[in-house]
């Protein structure tokens, strides 16, 4: 009941009108303007992998849960039948975690989740940040008798970041898992960041039945040239992985009520998510500044899910 009321106290407060023929959530009557504002929650994760060959010798896996989620678009048909939108988004708090894990020899007993040789948790994980930005121009193919499909072209830039401090570990130093400690508490250990320039393609549709709509969608693109930056800070070293392209999809469902002839309420869930392949990993010393370059040594995967509930209309 908490997490719905904050949601409908923050759809209220949207003092917002929202989205038109081109926007995803399918919206109410037609108008040249709309503007969208909704809060919700998501969670985030994130994967940053070390490879030696095709074995993963290190697996840091980061997570975000319960993050308070804030999205607002703007639509303008630029011509009939044509529409460009940009949206951007941004996440904040939540509950974090980060484990780090290394299967190294002679200590590993299997490649396997559990058959780690060196394994550290940090409950004290923070998310720096998180925010997305895109730029879409839409074409309408369908708009009549309450259906309406379009497709669309964009760009997009995503940023998250993620500081883990404290923790507890499990080392093999002499044998198998045999030295075990905590690092201080506020210490920070690592943080990780990832940068995802995207190109992609969408299309979208709605169903209309009186005051209620039924919409969704799905993208398919590709990140360009993306990085992620690793900070070990206790290791005074920042490895920084870089990529050239990786697969991006994410599906998009919704309905909405009309609560006026412009304005509608809607609820909202979607979920993205992109494997970043295998990549490069340049590493720099943060004390000495020597360098060095590991070719296809890094891999990394992101996912977000949402739910969320706001407002929208036209003018």
């Amino acid at each position: 009941m908490k997490l719905l009321s904050s949601l409908v106290a923050g759809a209220a407060i949207a003092c917002t009108t929202t989205a038109q023929a081109g926007d995803f959530y399918s919206p109410v009557t037609e108008g040249p303007v709309s503007m969208t504002f909704d809060v919700g929650l998501a969670n985030i994760y994130a994967e940053e992998s070390v490879f030696e060959g095709s074995t993963t010798v290190s697996r840091l896996d980061w997570e975000a849960k319960g993050v308070t989620l804030l999205r607002g678009s703007l639509s303008i048909e630029v011509a009939r039948d044509w529409s460009v939108r940009a949206e951007g988004k941004t996440g904040m708090d939540g509950d974090g975690h980060m484990t780090d894990r290394d299967w190294l020899a002679p200590y590993t007993t299997a490649l396997t989740d559990d058959g780690w040789s060196h394994r550290s948790d940090h409950d004290d994980t923070h998310l720096d940040h998180y925010f997305s930005g895109s730029l879409e121009v839409n074409r309408t193919l369908i708009n009549d008798n309450g259906r309406f499909v379009s497709a669309g072209l964009g760009g997009r830039y995503s940023d998250v970041q993620w500081s883990a401090y404290g923790g507890s570990y499990i080392y093999s130093v002499n044998g198998v898992r045999d030295t075990t400690g905590n690092f201080a508490d506020g210490l920070k250990g690592v943080t990780y960041r990832q940068k995802m320039p995207a190109a992609y393609a969408n299309i979208r549709g709605s169903q209309t039945m009186g005051d209620w709509t039924l919409s969704g969608g799905l993208e398919a693109g590709a990140l360009i040239r993306a990085e992620a930056p690793d900070d070990h800070w206790l290791r005074s070293l920042r490895f920084t992985d870089s990529f050239d392209l990786a697969a991006v999809y994410g599906a998009n469902a919704g309905i909405a009520y009309n609560l006026t002839r412009n304005i509608s309420l809607y609820a909202n869930g979607a979920f993205e998510m992109t494997d970043f392949g295998t990549g490069d990993t340049h590493v720099r010393s943060t004390t000495t500044g020597a360098t060095a370059v590991y070719e296809d040594a890094a891999g990394a995967k992101f996912s977000m899910a949402s739910v969320s509930l706001g407002l929208k209309g036209k003018f």
